[in-house]
């Protein structure tokens, strides 16, 4: 397959890197597209008000482009300008960061495939928990075969969202199929004062809630299983359509 590779955490990621080889090495052919730094919580982000640069990387058995933009960015100048012709894939990661539950809205990860699913294509975001346990090359491998292993014509405009267990791959116990996970962030902004006294304000206190039953996404990456929750684009309520539907008519 043709594939476009972009991440959130830069283009000189050991993630991106290692994904970039296990990819080629399982035969596929890559054009990577990522930013020049890392972009991690800016969800679906555009720049809209600076230029793009983009800059040539060219090191031993790598290239690519880096783009001093978003994920998204990447994504839209790579399917509208850079390449010559449409991916058959877009995959995005492995990133250094679970994305489970509610994390898809923050995630730049999430944020540039979902915009490869909004042009029609098909597209994948892994995700890998923090602290690494082992070097990302044995992790890359498995990305790579579970990459092989879809029917890739029948997420045409979907977004396979996939978390990896906190746990060495030799450990994985397989894939399955997940919802995502309903948790809340539970925030806390801690107030800190600058050498001159200023105040400011300091996100800390990441907890979260309850992952809501055993088959969402948290509770089976908790088991040591990737976890595979597929995405769409349309966020509409159905059933809360049907209810303002027969309110205010079709």
């Amino acid at each position: 397959m043709r594939i476009l590779l972009s991440n959130d955490d830069g283009i000189h990621s050991p993630c991106l890197r290692a994904l970039h080889d296990a990819l080629c090495e399982a035969g596929h052919e890559l054009d990577v597209v990522a930013p020049l730094t890392e972009q991690s919580g800016v969800g679906c982000s555009v720049t809209l008000h600076n230029p793009l640069r983009l800059y040539p990387v060219q090191e031993p058995g790598f290239s690519g482009t880096a783009v001093a933009g978003t994920p998204v960015d990447c994504v839209k100048l790579a399917l509208t300008t850079l390449l010559p012709q449409p991916p058959d894939l877009v995959v995005v990661g492995i990133n250094n960061g679970a994305n489970k539950g509610v994390d898809v809205f923050y995630s730049g990860t999430v944020g540039a495939a979902t915009e490869a699913a909004l042009r029609g294509l098909p597209a994948v975001a892994f995700s890998r928990p923090r602290p690494e346990l082992e070097p990302p090359q044995a992790l890359a491998r498995h990305a790579a075969s579970l990459v092989d292993a879809v029917d890739w014509r029948c997420c045409a405009g979907k977004v396979l969202n996939v978390n990896y267990p906190r746990c060495r791959v030799a450990e994985i116990k397989g894939i399955r199929a997940a919802r995502m996970a309903e948790s809340r962030w539970a925030e806390n902004y801690e107030r800190r004062e600058d050498p001159a006294g200023r105040p400011y304000w300091w996100i800390a206190d990441f907890l979260k809630r309850d992952s809501g039953g055993d088959d969402t996404d948290i509770a089976l990456m908790e088991g040591n299983w990737v976890a595979v929750t597929p995405l769409q684009v349309d966020r509409t309520d159905r059933e809360l359509l049907g209810r303002l539907q027969e309110r205010f008519g079709v």
